[in-house]
C-alpha cells in the first residue's frame, strides 16, 4: 500500500502538466473508441449497459472491447461492439513486461481516439497512456488515476454498473435501463430446449463459482458446500434441481451429488457453454447462487436470482433484476478495502450466520 501512494504522488507531479481537457467539439469527432478490461466474466457483464450507453450516443463509430480470453465469451453477439480483441489472460495479470510491451504496440496501432480503462489500477492506466490515444477515460481509486485525461472518482459505495455508467456520461453517453446483456442464439436456445425436455419445473442451484483469472478459487465468498447439500435435500421436491458451473465446478457439484437421497437432481457443470448456461437460467424458476460470475449471467437471463452475499457488500454487485433477492448477513465485519483494492478477506468467519432457513424463506416469498 505505501509503495502504490508513492507511486501515485510521482506520478501526479509528473502528470500534471501532461493533462488534454476533453472538448466537447473534439468529441463529436471521434471515429474509433477502444475498451480495456481484462476481466472478470461478472465485471465484464455490468460493463454492458456501459457499451448500450456508448453505441447510442456513437452509432456509427468503431467500439472495440479488448479483454482477456477467460471472459470474452460473455461479449459474444453483442452488437453494441464492432470487433472483439482477445488476449491470454497473462498480458493483463502477470508482471512479464515482454507482454506487458507487446499489449501496448498491439492497441498504439490502432491508432484510437478515445479509450476507456475499465481496471482500476494505476499500473493499468498508465500502460494505456503509452498507447499515444489522446483522450484516456479511467478511474481514481485513491490518486491511481494520475495518467488518464478523465476521471471518475472510484471508492464510494455504490453499484459497479453506476460506476461504468458514469464513465460514459463524462462523452454524453447516458442509459437509464441497468439490464446486463448476453445475447442467445436461436441454436442455443433450441439446444436448451432439447436439454429440458423432460425435465418439468426447473431451478438452479450454482454451489460453485468465485473464481477469477490469475487467482484461484476466492473460498471466502463461497456458502459453505454442507449448507449448499442441505438446501437442495429441503427444496419442495416438485422442483428439478439443476446443478450448474463451470467446467472447474464438476467435481465440486458431484460431491454435493453424492450426498444426496432426492432423485430430481441434475449436474450441468461444464457441460454447456456461457450462452447456455444463461438460457438454462433464463427457464428456471429462480437461481440460487454465491457472489460470483455466475450470479451475474443468471442476472442477465433476468430469471429472479437469490444471490449470498459474504465479504462483499451486495449494494456495489447484487442482480438489479426483479424479484432478485441478496441475503447478507456479514455488515458487521465487512471491509471496504476488500471490494475497493481486491484484497483478500482477514477474517474467516463470513457465511456463517445465513442459515438454510433463511434460503427457504426466501424461496417462499418469490412469486412467478
Amino acid at each position: 500500500m505505501i509503495f502504490k501512494k508513492i507511486i501515485c504522488l510521482f506520478g501526479k507531479i509528473l502528470f500534471f502538466s501532461k493533462k488534454t481537457r476533453i472538448k466537447k467539439k473534439e468529441i463529436n469527432k471521434i471515429k474509433k473508441i477502444a475498451v480495456i478490461k481484462s476481466g472478470a466474466i461478472g465485471d465484464v457483464l455490468m460493463s454492458t449497459p456501459f457499451l448500450r450507453a456508448l453505441r447510442k450516443r456513437f452509432p456509427e463509430v468503431i467500439i472495440d472491447y479488448h479483454i482477456g480470453k477467460w471472459s470474452s465469451a460473455v461479449l459474444k453477439n453483442n452488437p453494441n461492439i464492432s470487433r472483439i480483441f482477445k488476449y491470454d489472460d497473462s498480458y493483463f495479470h502477470s508482471r512479464n513486461i515482454k507482454n506487458k510491451i507487446n499489449l501496448i504496440k498491439i492497441i498504439r496501432k490502432k491508432k484510437y481516439d478515445l479509450v476507456f480503462i475499465l481496471d482500476k489500477s494505476w499500473l493499468a492506466n498508465l500502460l494505456v497512456f503509452f498507447t499515444g490515444i489522446k483522450y484516456r477515460i479511467g478511474f481514481n481509486r485513491f490518486g491511481e488515476g494520475f495518467a488518464n485525461t478523465k476521471n471518475v472518482k472510484y471508492g464510494p459505495l455504490k453499484h459497479e454498473i453506476d460506476y461504468y455508467l458514469d464513465l460514459a456520461k463524462i462523452v454524453g453517453a447516458f442509459e437509464k435501463n441497468k439490464k446486463l446483456d448476453l445475447f442467445i442464439s436461436e441454436k442455443d436456445r433450441l439446444n436448451v430446449k432439447k436439454m429440458l425436455n423432460k425435465i418439468n419445473n426447473p431451478i438452479a442451484i450454482i454451489p460453485g463459482g468465485a473464481k477469477n483469472p490469475g487467482g484461484g478459487v476466492i473460498e471466502s465468498r463461497r456458502w459453505p458446500e454442507k449448507k449448499f447439500t442441505e438446501l437442495i435435500e429441503k427444496i419442495p421436491l416438485k422442483y428439478t434441481v439443476l446443478l450448474l458451473g463451470g467446467k472447474s465446478d464438476l467435481n465440486y457439484n458431484n460431491q454435493i451429488l453424492a450426498k444426496i437421497k432426492r432423485k430430481k437432481v441434475f449436474n450441468f457443470a461444464g457441460k454447456t457453454t456461457i450462452h447456455q448456461s444463461c438460457e438454462l437460467m433464463r427457464r428456471c424458476k429462480y437461481v440460487v447462487c454465491n457472489d460470483s460470475g455466475p450470479m451475474h449471467i443468471a442476472s442477465a437471463s433476468g430469471t429472479k436470482v437469490i444471490s449470498l452475499f459474504g465479504p462483499t457488500n451486495p449494494k456495489r454487485k447484487s442482480p438489479l433484476t426483479k424479484g432478485s433477492i441478496a441475503i447478507w448477513k456479514d455488515r458487521d465485519i465487512y471491509d471496504e478495502n476488500i471490494e475497493i483494492y481486491g484484497s483478500e478477506p482477514k477474517e474467516k468467519g463470513y457465511f456463517k450466520r445465513i442459515n438454510v432457513e433463511n434460503v427457504l424463506n426466501v424461496i417462499k416469498r418469490i412469486r412467478y
